[in-house]
């Protein structure tokens, strides 16, 4: 139990401390992968931060709620079966603060739209409030990837055999929408998480080296590439983890500090390294 400790300890320190962080040259190939596989997530919780802060929640939007129950009650004939949506003859119909409208691809200039509408496509669906005293919008849409079968003419049937109506019609609502704001996130890591480990993996590579520069009219040579691929990758590790920790209230910014703090300490690493009498190989 004490040599795990032992290493868990030197690990972290190697978060904040470059004399630790040498001992990275003893570390296998394996760890040091999965490690950058870590890194480049951490490095990305500013970006998911930045996509989540910038969705409206289904909550926000006003009298939405209502809306859907009048549309309920009306039987409003569409259902999503295998993530696609079908309706019969609806084309635009108004419930509450909104226009219904069903169409078969949801149309690119939904900023036009100058009433406050609910938009069912065969794939996604678009939820667009508009202020009527300042023209100002909120804008929820996404697909249908996370959305099990659905059948909004029959909520109405289970409306009235649940104990509370309105919280049953609201519930289904609310799962209809939350499903709408969690599929960007979804998919947004889907793209971000690989696109950032692409982005890391070829900085590593970039920066690693750099280091061999110590060599340079050294009487031994005193590292070789795998042992700076491995300092480059553990270098990273506390930059990584102060940029996760600052991401969510910091998301504009934590990304440039990512990249100042991370070039800050390889410069300082590297002084370390040309000052050693003794190879890392």
């Amino acid at each position: 139990m004490r040599p795990v400790k032992e290493k868990l300890t030197t690990f972290i320190k190697m978060f904040y401390s470059n004399k630790t962080l040498l001992r990275a040259r003893k570390a296998s190939f394996f760890p040091a992968f999965l490690l950058l596989i870590v890194n480049a997530m951490l490095v990305t919780v500013p970006t998911i931060a930045g996509l989540v802060q910038g969705l409206e929640r289904g909550e926000d939007f006003d009298n939405i709620h209502r809306a859907f129950r009048d549309a309920y009650q009306d039987r409003l004939d569409c259902r999503i079966e295998d993530r696609e949506l079908t309706c019969s003859e609806l084309i635009r119909t108004r419930y509450g603060d909104y226009d219904f409208i069903h169409v078969e691809e949801v149309p690119d200039n939904i900023e036009d739209f100058e009433a406050s509408s609910v938009i069912l496509g065969r794939t996604r669906a678009v939820i667009i409030q508009v202020d009527e005293d300042d023209g100002s919008r909120k804008i929820l849409q996404g697909s249908y990837a996370l959305h099990g079968d659905l059948d909004f003419s029959r909520v109405q049937e289970g409306a009235e055999e649940a104990e509370d109506e309105q919280v049953y019609q609201d519930t289904v609502t609310g799962f209809f929408l939350d499903n709408l704001y969690y599929v960007n996130i979804a998919e947004g890591m889907l793209f971000l998480y690989p696109a950032q480990f692409f982005q890391t993996a070829v900085y590593v590579l970039l920066v690693s080296p750099f280091f061999l520069i110590t060599n340079y009219r050294s009487p031994v040579k005193k590292i070789d590439f795998t042992t700076a691929l491995k300092l480059t990758i553990f270098a990273m590790t506390g930059p990584a983890l102060l940029t996760a920790v600052l991401g969510w209230p910091l998301a504009g910014w934590a990304s440039l500090l990512f990249t100042i703090v991370y070039l800050l300490r390889i410069i300082a690493v590297y002084y370390r390294v040309n000052n050693l009498e003794e190879p890392l190989i």
